[in-house]
């Protein structure tokens, strides 16, 4: 959005909070945007919290336009419209499980239902950070999870996203930050695949979902590397956060 905004001459606000890697930071103030930090430890319905920072400043700014990716249905539709059915034309319709982390929501809900239409039969999985509220909120409890628990960025929620729709969910695999992380440094030596921290859970929770599975059922497990390893070289591609937080 910062980009798009540089190159439409728009002024762009990016609110975040202290979990954000200083890669992603710096490049939105590269294009233009200010970015706003508020803490990854602020209760949700504290107006410290980076989601109630931006809703406050479009209250109290007439001329500013919140993209509101939490609740915005169009998050949830593109996904339906796009990567659903490349994923459905791409296994030929085959697929029979499908495995991804959620923080919006709006990929799981989105791909999901698409998939869904096609074939009700087909699986799909939430992957989720332990310490995640999403999983509880998927299993029928309404809860708010322990804050700053986990260290994995763009997957997970302190919170249930108002575009989750959990009805569609089969089941939860919960994903430990040291398995994703191992899982990142695993996928980049083995595979040459270069990925972030989401990545990492996603596919720790699908290498977990085949694990359980009888080859003899044929099952076509799809997840999905969502994001680069760039973005995450001051974190999980540096040896000396790793050992600050205990994952080396």
């Amino acid at each position: 959005m910062a980009y798009i905004c540089k190159l439409l001459n728009l002024e762009c606000i990016v609110v975040t909070n202290t979990k954000c890697s200083e890669e992603k930071i710096k490049a939105c103030r590269d294009y233009g945007a200010e970015v706003i930090i508020g803490d990854s430890e602020a209760p949700p319905d504290s107006d410290e919290h980076y989601q109630n920072i931006a809703v406050n400043l479009v209250k109290s700014n007439p001329n500013y336009f919140d993209l509101n990716q939490y609740e915005n249905e169009s998050n949830t539709e593109t996904y339906f419209q796009t990567l659903g059915p490349e994923i459905w034309e791409q296994t030929e319709g085959k697929i029979t499980h499908f495995v991804t982390g959620g923080s919006t929501c709006g990929t799981i809900t989105g791909v999901g239902s698409f998939l869904k239409e096609k074939n009700k039969e087909i699986t799909l999985v939430l992957a989720d950070p332990i310490g995640s509220s999403i999983s509880g909120f998927v299993m029928g409890r309404e809860v708010v999870s322990e804050l700053g628990s986990y260290v994995i960025e763009g997957v997970g929620k302190d919170s249930a996203p108002k575009l989750l729709d959990r009805t569609i969910i089969n089941s939860v695999i919960g994903i430990s930050d040291q398995e994703a992380i191992d899982m990142c440094h695993k996928l980049n030596s083995e595979e040459g695949l270069y990925l972030g921290g989401s990545s990492g859970l996603n596919v720790s929770a699908a290498v977990r979902l085949a694990s359980k599975l009888s080859p003899e059922s044929n099952p076509i497990i799809v997840t999905i590397g969502c994001d680069s390893g760039e973005k995450y070289e001051s974190k999980i591609y540096n040896d000396v956060w790793l050992r600050e937080n205990n994952f080396l």
